[in-house]
């Protein structure tokens, strides 16, 4: 074997859980998988590294830095021919960093016959240390809940930090489940500001720890609303439940900082609940069939606004060899 296409999921970030840590514990979140947009790329064995297609320089760095780190850590001297066909945009909320990271990690260990799980991939690219919803996402794909980090002195976590600037493991899972395929997501992006590394890191400083009774009431609301709606189909539960979400601890804050309630709330009323992923720009929109997706799409296309038809994903990430 000289080469491997690898393709992605990317995923939609609903919340956090638990940004207080009274009990010992943080962080904790769930999320879906989605079929686009993703990472395509082929990898090939070749005399000198090229990376092709990207038009990003931060994804160049990335590739560079996850090819050193691999290569470094196994004493791998082959090079590669990396050649992107399609990306992810970088900080917009569909956790493209962590799948770019294990992308390029695990076609490089498969050529070199060195098999790993993508847990144990991304502990060695330092990626999910605030969620392990990326990670899981392109194991299998799904609906995902992860339990978080304990948290306190010499615990997993000490402070309130989000992934890009932890060393903690990737939260492991608590639930997955297969998405309903018919649930499909509108998800618009703005021109508005990205919030990313040490913005990030600063807002997490100022706004940590949240009210203890927000963290209990949205444990309530994921535990007897979004996880049943999920498994009994319930779309109307879900996206209420997902509504809700956008008012409580550490998702209030983020929806706040974006500036982007009012358009959240005016795609809530043309869907089943709306919502933002991360930090956003990215909004999603819950839509049920093809028909009504396109309706939401057309809404926005009117107002200039970019945006995706986003299909569920329940496999995770593919490979194809060669």
């Amino acid at each position: 074997m000289n080469a491997i296409t690898v393709t992605t999921p990317s995923r939609l970030h609903f919340s956090l859980i638990d940004l207080n840590g009274e009990i010992g514990r943080i962080d904790g979140g769930f999320g879906v998988s989605l079929q686009n947009p993703n990472f395509k790329i082929f990898i090939e064995k070749a005399e000198q590294t090229k990376i092709l297609g990207t038009t990003d320089t931060k994804n160049y760095e990335e590739i560079l830095k996850i090819l050193s780190t691999i290569k470094k850590k196994y004493d791998i001297k082959n090079e590669y021919k990396i050649s992107l066909k399609s990306e992810i945009q970088r900080h917009i909320g569909f956790g493209s960093t962590t799948q770019l990271n294990l992308a390029i990690a695990s076609a490089i260990l498969k050529l070199e016959e060195i098999f790993l799980s993508p847990y144990e991939i991304a502990t060695i690219v330092k990626r999910g240390g605030t969620s392990g919803i990326g990670v899981k996402a392109f194991e299998s794909g799904g609906f995902i809940v992860d339990i978080g980090h304990k948290f306190g002195k010499n615990k997993e976590k000490t402070t309130f930090i989000p992934s890009s600037v932890s060393d903690a493991k990737p939260a492991k899972i608590l639930f997955r489940q297969d998405f309903p395929d018919e649930w499909i997501f509108v998800c618009a992006v703005g021109k508005i500001g990205k919030i990313y590394a040490e913005s990030e890191v600063e807002i997490f400083k100022k706004y940590c720890p949240v009210n203890r009774r927000d963290v209990e009431m949205l444990s309530h609301l994921l535990l007897m609303k979004i996880l049943p709606s999920v498994i009994e189909r319930d779309i109307e539960n879900f996206g209420d439940g997902l509504k809700e979400v956008q008012n409580l601890g550490f998702k209030k804050i983020e929806v706040e900082i974006s500036g982007l309630k009012n358009f959240i709330d005016e795609l809530s009323k043309i869907s089943y609940g709306a919502g933002l992923s991360s930090f956003g720009p990215c909004v999603y929109a819950l839509t049920k069939g093809k028909k009504h997706a396109e309706e939401v799409a057309n809404y926005l296309n009117e107002k200039e606004i970019k945006n995706f038809i986003c299909m569920p994903d329940n496999k995770g990430a593919y490979f194809e060899y060669f």
